[in-house]
């Protein structure tokens, strides 16, 4: 049994696997070892095959037998499993064990059957900082941000003790939902506990300033960070990316790679993006020689990335290739393309694009139709801009500011009256709203 454990815990598997074999009468503390080996190296398709070994030899499971191969389901995502273990452990009478119990929501949660989780968290006679741990996390990660924050309001009112996961998990939803406020009263409680330099905590609270466009903010936390790791890079990265602090994204990538920092996808993709914004075609490709190497380039995460750089860049022919590549083709990345043909004048490029992105099926969006609606204004094809605007309108999109000001701009040189028609209809407008339609009128003296 010695043997097992240290084979287990250096992750000798293959080796414990041969010593647990030859154990004449393993007992149920001999099979849990093996399990938990296979569990805690995400084994967990072998962890189950142990399971229906052990019940072959009529090995009765004990609670702590359950809590691993629960884990083991969680890893695969094996929700059927989960369910039939959590009908098994009721019957057992083990629902009474607490840390079984929470193990059923965490598999659950990872199972992403959150209104399971739910449900057994609301059973609980008294849930412990693990039991509210263990929900709020399954939907922060999930980004079901109202429910993670009623579920945060409950440990707050309640006064459980509030450990560093909750901390993260709240820090998590406040930059989701931009609560800036609440964010600043976690960070205060996190300095006065002396958490604040915490790995987890300090890369969380450099995420959630750089998401409320707080960059200075966010570059001061990780300035006074003692360890910075990828996770912390990359949250400082994302930040400068996504507040188009371009010249700061790329010193920040430049940094990390001389801090000897692993960088990873997220890290590429936002240099990407850099790069796309400068149209800055000789770097990106320096880049994208880099991403090769390092085995992302059939990433679709930074495919679509580089279908933006080619775009932005002009280099069209390249942007429709590597959008080919693509496994699945989605929204986003056929939206960029299309943009990409647009920007550079290629109407009618990019209204053959249009109709193929609806042969295919892929459903699309605002944005999607005000690209078609311009690809149609600046080839004067009115009449397929009108046959947009009634898909358009039975998607009940025609309230969109963007997409009436869009219709505006088709409509306004070709029939006054539906123009106006639309700037009527829609719930909003802005600037370019009525500028469009007043240039018009002052144009065929309407003053």
């Amino acid at each position: 049994m010695l043997w097992l454990t240290c084979m287990l815990n250096v992750g000798e598997l293959a080796t414990a696997q041969y010593v647990f074999d030859s154990l004449r009468d393993g007992d149920v503390i001999s099979w849990n070892a093996i399990i938990s080996g296979y569990v805690e190296f995400a084994k967990g398709t072998e962890a189950l095959c142990i399971m229906e070994q052990m019940d072959a030899n009529g090995i009765i499971p004990n609670p702590q037998t359950i809590v691993y191969i629960l884990q083991a389901c969680g890893t695969i995502g094996n929700s059927s499993k989960a369910q039939e273990l959590h009908s098994f452990l009721v019957k057992k009478g083990f629902e009474e064990e607490r840390f079984v119990i929470n193990a059923v929501m965490s598999t659950y949660a990872k199972c992403s059957l959150l209104l399971e989780a739910q449900d057994v968290f609301d059973k609980l006679p008294s849930p412990d900082v693990v039991s509210y741990c263990t929900l709020l996390t399954g939907y922060t990660e999930y980004s079901d941000d109202e429910k993670a924050h009623h579920c945060l309001k409950q440990v707050q009112d309640i006064a459980i003790s509030m450990n560093v996961v909750i901390y993260a998990c709240g820090l998590k939803i406040c930059g989701n939902t931009r609560m800036l406020i609440d964010g600043h009263n976690l960070h205060t409680q996190l300095v006065i506990k002396g958490l604040e330099y915490d790995p987890i905590i300090g890369s969380t609270l450099v995420d959630m300033y750089g998401k409320c466009d707080l960059i200075e903010e966010s570059q001061e936390v990780f300035d006074k960070l003692l360890v910075r790791d990828v996770v912390s890079w990359t949250a400082l990265l994302v930040g400068y990316a996504s507040c188009g602090c371009v010249d700061e994204a790329l010193c920040c990538f430049n940094d990390m790679q001389e801090d000897m920092v692993y960088v990873n996808v997220v890290a590429y993709i936002c240099t990407l993006k850099a790069f796309a914004s400068m149209r800055d075609m000789s770097k990106g490709l320096e880049l994208q020689c880099e991403i090769a190497k390092k085995g992302f380039e059939k990433d679709p995460l930074v495919v679509t990335m580089m279908v933006d750089m080619y775009a932005k860049c002009g280099f069209l022919e390249e942007a429709q290739s590597m959008f080919d590549k693509l496994p699945f083709r989605d929204v986003v990345s056929a939206t960029i393309l299309l943009s990409g043909y647009i920007e550079h004048g290629f109407n009618a490029e990019a209204l053959v694009f249009f109709e193929e992105i609806q042969r295919v099926g892929i459903v699309s969006n605002a944005i999607t139709y005000v690209c078609g609606l311009k690809a149609c204004g600046s080839s004067n094809a009115i009449c397929k801009g009108m046959e947009i605007h009634v898909e358009i309108t039975k998607k009940g999109l025609d309230n969109d500011v963007l997409v009436g000001n869009s219709l505006i701009d088709l409509y306004v040189r070709n029939s006054l009256q539906t123009a106006q028609h639309v700037l009527d209809n829609l719930p909003s407008r802005d600037v370019f709203s009525w500028n469009t339609i007043i240039a018009v009128y002052a144009e065929y003296g309407h003053g």
